[in-house]
């Protein structure tokens, strides 16, 4: 009687323990995501040269955010192979060659820049937050740009966007699409302005 006890015991300490060992589990998504250009600005054309201050940090993955349970409780985090700061600077890299623009990329700017512009900094993050029948997923972008024209540097432009998607949970993902709204939305704003600035006469 005392032995089956025992097991009784250690059986339901078996599972309490695997239960608490499940419910910490994590559940890392990832996201390789490839910014498509619909054409933001035209009018340009010439070189132009384009140079970022943020550079990307080692390693072959990055976080962009992270994934919150019904709970609230972190359950894991949104990773990507491409690097935020790349994926920014081939954002701009597309649009503006939409414009009309032969883009180079170089380290830095120089007093030989007829056209250009530089990324001084960039924030981006993606969250996911799951609830009991929907999904949510969120956006932030927070960008400092500094066009460039006959070798001097102009005005900074700073831009900020925030996009939140929610869809019935199960469905079709969020991320990539929430992404490329928040990306869109900050080229759509910035990429005319610098066209604008650059071709001043």
């Amino acid at each position: 009687m005392a032995m089956r006890g025992l097991r009784h015991t250690l059986a339901l300490v078996l599972l309490v323990v695997t239960s608490s060992a499940l419910g910490c589990a994590t559940a890392d998504q990832r996201v390789d995501f490839m910014y498509e250009a619909t054409g933001v600005a035209g009018g340009g054309f010439g070189e132009f040269s384009l140079a970022r201050d943020i550079q990307p940090s080692s390693g072959n993955e990055w976080v962009l955010g992270e994934i919150t349970g019904k709970d609230g409780k972190k359950v894991g985090e949104i990773v990507s192979g491409i690097a935020p700061a790349d994926e920014i600077r081939d954002a701009y890299m597309q649009e503006l060659e939409a414009a009309g623009y032969a883009v180079r990329l170089v380290p830095a700017l120089t007093q030989n820049v007829m056209k250009g512009a530089r990324i001084v900094s960039a924030a981006l993050r993606l969250d996911e937050k799951k609830h009991f029948f929907t999904t949510e997923a969120a956006c932030t972008l927070k960008l400092t740009l500094e066009p460039w024209r006959n070798g001097s540097a102009m005005n900074r432009l700073r831009f900020v966007a925030v996009h939140t998607e929610s869809a019935l949970a199960g469905g079709e993902p969020l991320l990539e699409g929430v992404l490329q709204r928040t990306l869109h939305d900050v080229l759509t704003r910035s990429v005319p302005e610098i066209v604008k600035i650059v071709e001043q006469k």
